[in-house]
């Protein structure tokens, strides 16, 4: 992929270059010491023509006057739908295998050699997720270290949600909750429209796509 195409992508997908703010909660922890996963999903050359060929996951912060809570969603990287996803007041691994059974419940049949691909923070490289990944027969796949660019589709997501929420704070942890459940369920899966997708939703490609295959 040429660096003009690459730059494409990432106006098409909205995705800029981070620029240093205030402090801000870290979400990627990366343990030296973990096994990490080989990055099956190339974002530069992987063609995805199919739903259910990768899904994608990340983690984020959401600041509350209660205190921060975190996201952790699931992609379907075909259509940009959130398959699966859960909100915390940690970052533990429990709450990335959650919002993966999520993702897993919410498809239809068995999903077999999905590729499950994620950044190296500590919770993807922890036992009970890669136990749930291998039991349900998917691939799971790593980011390089420290490039936001192997996973930008999600990063995208993210950085839609905050802006289009325009809510720098939400008061409580419940607020918030509630927002994100509309967000992601409502907006985002069944009326947002993607250029990407010829202007259509996450579902609407998904079902045009099952009209014609």
């Amino acid at each position: 992929m040429g660096k003009g195409r690459v730059e494409r992508l990432m106006r098409e997908e909205n995705i800029r270059a981070r620029m240093k703010k205030a402090f801000v909660p870290k979400t990627t922890i990366n343990n030296p010491s973990d096994i990490k996963s080989e990055r099956l999903f190339k974002i530069e050359e992987t063609m995805v023509v199919r739903p259910n060929q990768v899904w994608a996951s990340d983690l984020t912060y959401i600041p509350t006057e209660e205190g921060f809570m975190y996201l952790v969603v699931v992609m379907d990287l075909f259509n940009r739908q959130i398959k699966g996803w859960d909100m915390s007041d940690s970052m533990e691994a429990k709450q990335t295998v959650k919002a993966f059974i999520n993702a897993v419940r919410s498809h239809s049949g068995r999903a077999k050699d999905v590729i499950f691909h994620s950044d190296q923070e500590v919770q993807n490289c922890a036992s009970a997720l890669r136990n749930k990944l291998s039991l349900l027969g998917f691939q799971q796949s790593m980011s390089r270290k420290g490039n936001y660019y192997d996973n930008a589709f999600v990063e995208s997501f993210f950085h839609s949600l905050k802006n289009e929420l325009e809510v720098k704070s939400f008061k409580t942890k419940d607020e918030a909750r509630k927002a994100i459940f509309e967000y992601i369920e409502t907006w985002h899966n069944n009326k947002r429209l993607h250029s990407s997708l010829g202007y259509l939703s996450p579902i609407k490609f998904e079902q045009q796509f099952g009209d014609v295959a």
